[in-house]
């Protein structure tokens, strides 16, 4: 996942999008850090938070496809990003970040949580 070529920011985005929808506190708090570090505006990444997409249109893309990814285990149109002028291969890229914070969001569910490293109490999140 770490090597996919889509822009660091959609691929935070993405991340970002399915920690919220399967409740992974983890998630949400490190996909946020990294998303204010790549210079994505407080108020963005709290309107994610909340569940709302992100106001650029190609990330808002990003976003509503991760959620609808996992919400409908794979059951969707991919028209939605092709039109944002997304490639076969950045879908792909998507896919595999959707899937890798699923994982991760599973595996904070089955413990119970995971702890929070420090540098992401900052960004730490309830629903």
């Amino acid at each position: 996942v770490g090597a996919c070529d889509i822009e660091a920011v959609h691929r935070e985005v993405a991340g970002l999008a399915v920690g919220v929808a399967v409740d992974n506190e983890y998630g949400v708090a490190f996909h946020s850090t990294v998303l204010g570090r790549l210079g994505v505006s407080d108020d963005e990444i709290r309107q994610m938070r909340d569940g709302e997409p992100p106001t650029d249109a190609r990330a808002a893309a990003v976003y509503a496809f991760a959620r609808a990814l996992v919400r409908e285990r794979g059951k969707l149109d991919v028209d939605q990003m092709t039109v944002a002028g997304f490639s076969s291969a950045d879908v792909l890229d998507v896919v595999a970040e959707c899937l890798f914070a699923s994982l991760v969001g599973v595996v904070d569910n089955l413990v119970n949580r995971v702890e929070l490293d420090a540098f992401l109490h900052p960004r730490a999140w309830t629903r």
